[in-house]
């Protein structure tokens, strides 16, 4: 096993796939297609080619739906090529944020959502699932400052997020759905 720390470039090769691993002064860093982890620590495994990140971990997905899994650490199996991962799993409490593709009318929607219990992402299915009491409050961003924003608050045992379908699933849910200050003046 090999333990990375801050400042070290190391080059790893893995069943003849070379893998680049770029630590900068605060954080290692990994990049596949469509992701970038970040961490202030990373130990690579290379008989079972797991990457483990740990200390404010951090993966952006980027995309047309933009996406932010943050945790204190994350288990992560990259694809045969290195340039996807196949299995991702947090550990302890996680927090995604998500800004959505704008839709037809130009709105977007941003997500905020935790987890005490944590989190998988998938890249392929680009799914991320938050299990164990998982919170999310959902907003409408809208093209003009001058349109209504609504907020649809979350809670349940498990919610999915799929950046593919740009859906999300919940289960044993709640939902509460209230609109901005000046609706309710309005009685809208």
């Amino acid at each position: 096993m090999v333990q990375i720390r801050n400042s070290y470039v190391v080059t790893i090769v893995a069943m003849a796939i070379a893998l680049t691993i770029t630590a900068g002064v605060a954080q290692s860093t990994k990049r596949t297609q469509t992701a970038v982890i970040s961490a202030d620590t990373l130990v690579y495994d290379w008989d079972s080619d797991v990457f483990e990140f740990i200390g404010n971990c951090k993966v952006k997905i980027v995309g047309a739906t933009e996406a932010t899994l943050s945790a204190p650490k994350m288990i992560v199996k990259l694809s045969a090529g290195g340039n996807a991962i196949e299995e991702l799993q947090t550990v302890g409490k996680t927090e995604l944020t998500i800004l959505t593709a704008p839709n037809d009318k130009g709105q977007r929607r941003y997500i905020e959502a935790h987890s005490n219990s944590g989190a998988t992402y998938d890249e392929r299915s680009r799914q991320i699932v938050l299990t164990g009491g998982a919170v999310a409050d959902m907003t409408m961003r809208p093209p003009s400052a001058t349109e209504r924003i609504q907020t649809v608050h979350f809670t349940g045992q498990q919610i999915t997020a799929d950046l593919k379908a740009a859906t999300i699933k919940a289960k044993q849910v709640h939902v509460e759905v209230t609109g901005s200050a000046s609706q309710a003046q309005q009685g809208q």
